[in-house]
Parts: structure tokens; C-alpha cells; sequence
């Protein structure tokens, strides 16, 4: 497994603290995005270091009996939430073993007693400030939307399913209003232009 571009199949047997599958692999450890435990994938591997490599999903041979169909149709791209793929009572198994895990390691605790995460009732719509970069569509549109993850590329949002529902309704009307008074985004080459972002927030 020298070269890029490889594509190798992989079993997902964790989750990363930044939420992504873990895989290994000819004694490599495979980080895969939009994985969860119980996968078993077709993997195209694109970032290939000593003793790790990344790589992009290409096929599901098996699904996890832990995944879920996310409620947002860009969810594999955009980079606002990671988990929408898990279930939320695995999604409490993983926070729950990631404390349980560090008071072990980083704490060095022996015995430890750690009681059960309390779910939210709220799944969705429980986000009350929500911050958007703001860009330009290739016709010259503006765009307003999370980052793709690992790039500054931007995805195009008119509504989110886990921020608050009443804000849905501002974000189409609101880049309305950008283009017809004439304000420009802020280009990231450039360093010119008026507007940068677009940050919403209400209060419950």
C-alpha cells in the first residue's frame, strides 16, 4: 500500500475523536469520513503517510446495523455536522466511551465509574446560532452554506435540520437581499469585497 489511489476494502471498528471511522489495514490504521462501526466499505485511499492514511468512501459492502439515513440531503459533504449517518443512541455510546477513554489514558484513573449520557429530547433543531461563510456560485449567485469539509469550498444551504427551524426561512430571503442591494463577498485571494459572513441567532 504505497501509492495513492489505491482501493482496498476495509471493516470500520471505531470511531476517531474527530468522528471519523477507523480502519486498519496491513498494519496501517484507515481514517474514513462518514463511516461508523459495523461498516464494512470499499475505500479509495488519497493521503498516505508512514503508519496512517485517509481515504474516501467508494462502496458500502455492509451496512452497519448502527448507521442511519441522515435527515440532510448534503450531509456527506458539508462539513457543518459530522454524525447525522449514526444513530443517536450510538452517537451516546461513542461520547460515552470517549470520556470513559480519556480519563484512562490522559488521566491515568485505574477505576472508573462513569453514569449514562442524558439525551436531549431535541434530535433535531436544537441549534440557535448559526454562522455561514459567504461566496459566489460559478453565475455569480451568492451562496450561503457550511464548508466542505477539509477544503474552503463552500456548500449552498436554504435550510439546516439541526438548527433552529426559524431560521430556515431567513436564509434564501437574506441572499436575496445581498445581491439586489449590491454588496459584494469577500474573496479569499483577493482580501476585497464587503461581506464575509452571514450569522444568524434566536433565542428560545
Amino acid at each position: 500500500m504505497s501509492q495513492q489511489n489505491n482501493l482496498i476494502k476495509l471493516n470500520i471498528v471505531d470511531i476517531n475523536n474527530n468522528g471519523e471511522g477507523v480502519g486498519k489495514f496491513e498494519e496501517k490504521i484507515i481514517f474514513v469520513p462518514n463511516t461508523v462501526t459495523g461498516d464494512v466499505v470499499l475505500v479509495h485511499l488519497d493521503f498516505i503517510k508512514r503508519q496512517y492514511a485517509y481515504g474516501k468512501v467508494k462502496e458500502i459492502i455492509h451496512f452497519s446495523p448502527y448507521r442511519t439515513r441522515p435527515s440532510c440531503i448534503v450531509a456527506d459533504k458539508c462539513g457543518g455536522c459530522q454524525w447525522q449517518h449514526i444513530s443517536p443512541e450510538y452517537q451516546l455510546h461513542i461520547k460515552q466511551n470517549k470520556i470513559v477513554q480519556s480519563l484512562r489514558r490522559i488521566g491515568r484513573f485505574k477505576d472508573i465509574s462513569v453514569l449514562p449520557i442524558l439525551s436531549s429530547s431535541e434530535i433535531f433543531g436544537y441549534r440557535n446560532k448559526a454562522t455561514y461563510p459567504l461566496s459566489y456560485s460559478k453565475s455569480g449567485n451568492v451562496h450561503a452554506g457550511y464548508y466542505q469539509r477539509y477544503t474552503h469550498k463552500s456548500i449552498n444551504l436554504n435550510q439546516c435540520p439541526i438548527q433552529d427551524s426559524r431560521l430556515n426561512s431567513f436564509l434564501a430571503e437574506i441572499k436575496l437581499d445581498i445581491e439586489k442591494q449590491g454588496w459584494t463577498i469577500y474573496n479569499e485571494k483577493t482580501y476585497e469585497g464587503q461581506l464575509r459572513h452571514l450569522a444568524l441567532r434566536i433565542g428560545h
